[in-house]
């Protein structure tokens, strides 16, 4: 589990330098969308009806064990499965708590 900070003004303005080589802003080429906005995949294998968009810039901060870092791009896939509730659409905000 991770919050992850997304830009949303200029999807081609380069994102701050919060924390140098330690924070990575990254966006993605390869997921698969639903017309609603939910991930289903990664290309080059798209389920039928999803298609691939760039997604905004991001930077993730992981809770979780990662041994790829806490700022890093990706969760390793290594770690267990996180409980698919937890799954957001993108785009959708945090839920209050």
């Amino acid at each position: 589990m991770s919050p992850q900070f997304v830009l949303r003004e200029d999807p081609n303005a380069a994102p701050p330098d919060v924390g140098g080589q330690l924070t990575p802003w990254h966006r993605h080429d390869d997921l698969c969308f639903t017309p609603g906005g939910e991930v289903v995949g990664a290309a080059p294998a798209c389920p039928s009806g999803s298609a691939t968009y760039y997604t905004p810039w991001m930077l993730h901060v992981w809770l979780v064990p990662n041994r790829y870092g806490r700022f890093a791009a990706d969760l390793d896939p290594l770690e267990p499965a996180l409980d698919p509730a937890l799954r957001m659409k993108v785009g959708e905000a945090c839920p209050a708590r």
